[in-house]
């Protein structure tokens, strides 16, 4: 398993432990089971030596969120209840990710939104 396949399942698996959260995927799709969803998605890795420490590689992942809304988008009313569950998930997440974790003993891996 790669080093980006491994620490993305890290990843899934801290936000899998919320319990805000209906569903958390690797990609974007449109038929989530359930939401508020999160989609977990690699975004880069850096390595060059003018961008980083020599010896580190910086993985980078966007965490999406998504929240239905209904039908009728100009519903005050939905768009105010997904905007305050979208909030407690970044909460949540921030909460559950803002840390330092070490996947074995080499790899350090630096959690921050």
């Amino acid at each position: 398993m790669s080093l980006i396949t491994e620490i993305r399942k890290d990843i899934i698996n801290i936000i899998n432990d919320s319990d805000k959260i209906q569903e958390v995927s690797n990609f974007p799709k449109s038929n989530f089971k359930g939401f508020p969803a999160v989609a977990v998605v690699w975004a880069g890795l850096e390595n060059e030596v003018a961008t980083n420490v020599e010896f580190e590689r910086i993985v980078t992942f966007k965490i999406y969120i998504f929240e239905q809304v209904g039908r009728d988008i100009d519903n005050i009313y939905a768009n105010n209840r997904a905007e305050d569950n979208i909030a407690e998930v970044v909460a949540d997440l921030i909460d559950r990710i803002d840390t330092t974790y070490n996947l074995d003993g080499s790899t350090a891996v630096d959690f921050s939104m």
